[in-house]
């Protein structure tokens, strides 16, 4: 297993926009060039921590991060900005295989523990653990036995066991025609708009569960709160707004289309 290199973990976090801009900052800037990228952060304005990871199709590392500060902004002393808390990263390499890769193993790893002691919130990136939980279960990982050549019973041997996702044999891929339209999905008891920004190949789901059918094709899906989640087609379909649905919710559309414009970068469907 390659060890990714760390950043040092940092209680007190480091504001987004200082290490985007702040040349103190620019040796570490650069080493997320060409890499894949693991992050703890947490928006100022909340108190949960967003993980996730970066980079794992194209190598830019960095590019969540400039996709957090165009989101929260930059530190006003009051609400607005996020902060770093933690970053690992490993060498992009295209012929690895996202969910071969290290830092999606080390992902799938710290959502499956949160998610089996319920502080995964949404199913996504948020977590209501504190900052000293979400490093010892990175230690957990780092201390443990190799995933590589045992993964399957060394992860029932810590979590318990793990229910695995398994494709139905007839799953339909999600058209390319969805890409633009609207979906409205609740996340217990809190409704979100998301919008289809494309369809390709599964990367795993963002709350742990194991990766999908390789060759099945998903929706990527966009929410007004700048989260992001892969979707199947029984999901998207069972969610996705018809014409009418869409006219009848103009007015909410065009209010976060407004809101976040940033987030919405193809025409949508109206």
């Amino acid at each position: 297993m390659k060890t990714p290199k760390y950043f040092k973990w940092r209680k007190r976090g480091i504001e987004i926009d200082d290490f985007l801009n702040d040349d103190k900052y620019a040796k570490q800037r650069e080493m997320l060039k060409n890499a894949r990228v693991f992050y703890v952060i947490r928006p100022n304005s909340e108190k949960v921590f967003k993980i996730g990871i970066s980079g794992m199709h194209d190598g830019n590392g960095i590019g969540r991060l400039r996709e957090y500060q165009l989101y929260y902004g930059n530190n006003d002393g009051k609400c607005s900005g996020a902060k770093i808390h933690f970053l690992g990263r490993t060498n992009y390499d295209p012929d690895v295989a996202q969910k071969n890769s290290e830092i999606y193993k080390r992902e799938l790893f710290v959502k499956r523990y949160l998610k089996k002691i319920n502080v995964l919130d949404r199913g996504r990136e948020r977590t209501s653990a504190s900052i000293d939980a979400i490093e010892g279960i990175m230690e957990q990982y780092d201390n443990g036995p190799d995933f590589k050549t045992d993964k399957r019973r060394s992860m029932r041997t810590t979590l318990g066991k793990i229910n695995t996702y398994r494709p139905e044999p007839t799953a339909k891929d999600v058209p390319k025609d969805y890409v633009g339209r609207f979906i409205m999905k609740d996340f217990n008891g809190k409704v979100h708009l998301g919008m289809i920004e494309s369809v390709g190949p599964a990367s795993g789901d963002d709350d742990g569960s194991d990766a999908k059918n390789d060759n099945q094709i998903f929706a990527n899906v966009l929410y007004d709160d700048g989260d992001r989640e892969q979707l199947d087609f029984k999901q998207i379909n069972q969610r996705v707004l018809s014409e009418l649905e869409v006219k009848f919710r103009m007015p909410q559309l065009i209010g976060l289309l407004d809101e976040n414009r940033k987030w919405w970068q193809k025409k949508p469907k109206f």
